[in-house]
């Protein structure tokens, strides 16, 4: 029997009043939580990516009557959140993939080229498998 599992981290930033972040070219935050009591506001001249990534668990078994598979993955949000407002710009593209933003007042989203609001999938997989020897 063999088990095995990836475990995503993400990063942090939690800011007591305001969080800004400016790239003079592009922004990605994978996995992580920015957060503040007041304004978020995030901008990139190039493209800003907000995405998740997926902690996995696969495991396999097999004896002389059992096989037996388990795949599972689930996606890890990206969130952004603030208690007032939320400002998102890309001098290019925008993406925000199976990520959450979130504000107590508005949230502003701008892209110089494309703006993208994509899914990602949970998945689950089982497979079992017992051989069943017959008498003649």
């Amino acid at each position: 029997y063999t088990s095995q599992g990836i475990t995503q981290y993400g990063s942090t930033v939690d800011a007591g009043q305001d969080l800004k972040v400016s790239a003079g070219r592009d922004v990605t935050a994978i996995a992580s939580r920015l957060a503040a009591t007041r304004d978020v506001s995030m901008s990139a001249v190039g493209d800003l990516t907000l995405a998740s990534a997926a902690d996995e668990q696969h495991s396999y078994g097999k004896t002389k009557k059992v096989t037996s598979q388990e795949d599972h993955t689930q996606q890890v949000a990206t969130s952004v959140s603030a208690g007032g407002n939320v400002v998102l710009a890309a001098g290019k593209d925008l993406g925000l993939i199976a990520s959450k933003v979130s504000a107590g007042n508005e949230a502003y989203l701008s892209a110089g080229a494309n703006l993208t609001l994509q899914a990602a999938a949970n998945e689950d997989y089982s497979f079992y498998s017992k051989v069943k020897k017959s008498s003649s």
